[in-house]
């Protein structure tokens, strides 16, 4: 309980009250010989109100066992119990006229001066401790949560050092409980029976369950029934001819010339056949039945996809184009064979390029003798709409060379014409400067990472005895006489010469170990403090039992003397 804003209330009133009592003890004190005594009427009003506020402190016990009571909140009580407790002790003094009295009143005193030490000492604890919580334990938890924080920071130790120097060959039926909670947090168990083999990865001789039993033949794999012989007399056999022939012992069948039912290709593999063919130089096979005298069976795997029956029409029209030139009769010298397909294919970059070349060229006028011959013509290409409309502004502007009348200006800039170039020169279009494709930077040859050299088992086995022998003890019960890990400048100096004797593969794993020898020196200071806080309590209450039953007898004994006498 902290000493703020909120017991400024609890203090004005109980220095009131005691300053009104303190007033009539001294004016008490003044009239009278032998002052105030607890027999006369000032001595049993300050008795009996020290008595109350003392009965009224002891009742904060019971209110901590009823918590269900309404009966003011617990803020409430331990401020009451605080400040009426100090206040009916000084009553009491004033009560007693600051006489020791007989054995029993000495007895009531000891025990009433233990309590309220102690209570003071519990207060001056309860507003340092704390504080020291907040500075010290930053990773401060519930107290009786750290024996199972434990266990399972000891487990992890385990899974991190199993990790780098193999499974430990240590006890694991006691970790066991808080191993599974630790899996289930790291959401590794799916099922249960991998609990087993996952707890095998971090120890030895861990017992695994036995192996599933095997699958019945209905869940074979698919090849293995792709692969199983048919049974007789079922399949018909081809036959050298192409046609079929039963199987021994079974009937011929009536319709000899039925092909075989084949499985049809697909136009993937149609299209690897075809392209396979071209580039053999020869002629795409045709597909092939089992009897080839009919037609009307084959007719299903003949089907093309549409992108192959597109480049059959190019095919067909780029070879029928030659056949025509060489038979006609204005040809005079035989025509260049015709390029591949794709040699013919233009972009439509190019063909504007073309385009352009052609409305360069000399005008037929200017042209050679009729006796030349022209070359052949190039294949007609469908053209964009772009290239329909800059054909139709290039017609435009010839057409208006002839004619006067005509002012169309060209789509493109003209140079401007000089005066040793003649009048009637056209002037010349630009043309469009050729798209230069970026070249792609060659990326650079990234180096091999450095594969690191195996750690050698003497290491591995050293790091792995520090852990079973120095780290595991200390995480289980938070002691370490020998290696004096419960010591923050021993264990630093301890790891440090760990750290020197390992190679570097191994420090990210000390580094974790460290970690985790660090979080349980907190716990141990927490608990260490925890039982000051709490702990005085043992020399708090043992006085208090007595004051409560030594009050009651001192009750008994002064009913004996008569109230009002000097």
């Amino acid at each position: 309980m902290l000493i703020d804003r909120t017991h400024k209330p609890w203090i004005f009133g109980s220095t009131l009250v005691l300053s009104v009592a303190a007033s009539a003890y001294w004016a008490i004190d003044k009239r009278s010989i032998h002052g105030p005594t607890g027999g006369s009427v000032l001595g049993l009003i300050l008795g009996i109100a020290g008595s109350l506020l003392m009965i009224f402190a002891a009742l904060l016990a019971v209110r901590k066992r009823l918590p269900t009571w309404r009966v003011g909140s617990a803020q409430f009580w331990l401020r009451g119990h605080l400040w009426l407790g100090t206040l009916g002790f000084v009553l009491i003094l004033f009560h007693a006229g600051f006489h020791w009295g007989g054995v029993l009143e000495n007895l009531l005193w000891v025990a009433f001066g233990l309590v309220v030490a102690t209570g003071f000492a519990g207060v001056a604890l309860q507003q340092v401790i704390p504080r020291l919580l907040t500075m010290r334990v930053p990773l401060e938890t519930m107290v009786a949560q750290i024996p199972f924080l434990s266990q399972t920071m000891r487990f992890r130790a385990d899974q991190l050092v199993a990790k780098q120097a193999g499974a430990l060959d240590i006890d694991f039926e006691p970790i066991k409980p808080f191993a599974k909670e630790v899996l289930k947090q790291q959401r590794v168990l799916k099922r249960e029976s991998d609990f087993p083999k996952e707890l095998a990865k971090v120890y030895a001789n861990v017992p695994l369950p036995e192996a599933d039993a095997k699958k019945p033949a209905a869940h074979a794999p698919a090849e293995i029934i792709a692969t199983k012989p048919t049974l007789p007399n079922t399949t018909p056999l081809p036959s050298a001819e192409g046609g079929q022939k039963p199987a021994e012992g079974s009937e011929p069948d009536t319709v000899p010339d039925s092909p075989v039912a084949t499985k049809p290709k697909s136009p993937l593999e149609l299209m690897r056949e075809k392209a396979a063919a071209k580039a053999a130089g020869g002629e795409a096979p045709a597909p092939t039945t089992a009897n080839p005298t009919s037609s009307a069976a084959a007719e299903p795997e003949k089907k093309l996809s549409p992108l192959e029956q597109m480049r059959a029409k190019a095919a067909a029209k780029s070879a029928a184009q030659p056949n025509a030139e060489a038979s006609s009769p204005t040809s005079s010298v035989e025509a260049p064979p015709a390029a591949p397909l794709e040699e013919k294919k233009l972009s439509p970059l190019e063909q504007m390029r073309a385009k352009m070349a052609a409305k360069s060229a000399p005008t037929p006028s200017e042209a050679a003798p009729a006796a030349e011959v022209a070359p052949a013509a190039t294949p007609e290409m469908k053209l964009s709409p772009l290239q329909q409309m800059q054909a139709k502004l290039a017609v435009a502007k010839g057409s208006g060379a002839d004619s006067a009348t005509d002012t169309h200006k060209p789509l493109t800039a003209e140079k401007p014409t000089t005066a040793a170039a003649p009048a009637a020169e056209k002037p010349a279009v630009k043309k469009p400067a050729p798209m230069v494709k970026p070249t792609a930077e060659k990326p650079v040859a990234a180096t091999p990472p450095k594969i690191a050299a195996p750690t050698p088992p003497a290491l591995l086995a050293k790091f792995r005895d520090f852990h079973i022998r120095v780290v595991r003890p200390f995480l289980n019960n938070g002691r370490s006489p020998q290696h004096r890990l419960d010591d923050n400048i021993s264990a630093r100096r301890i790891f440090a010469q760990l750290r020197s004797d390992l190679p570097a593969e191994l420090h990210d794993s000390l580094q974790e170990l460290e970690d985790l020898c660090e979080e349980r020196r907190q716990f141990n200071t927490q608990l260490r403090l925890h039982r000051w806080l709490h702990w005085w309590l043992i020399l708090h209450i043992p006085p208090s039992i007595a004051l409560l039953v030594l009050f009651v007898a001192h009750v008994i004994v002064s009913l004996r003397v008569v109230p009002f006498g000097r």
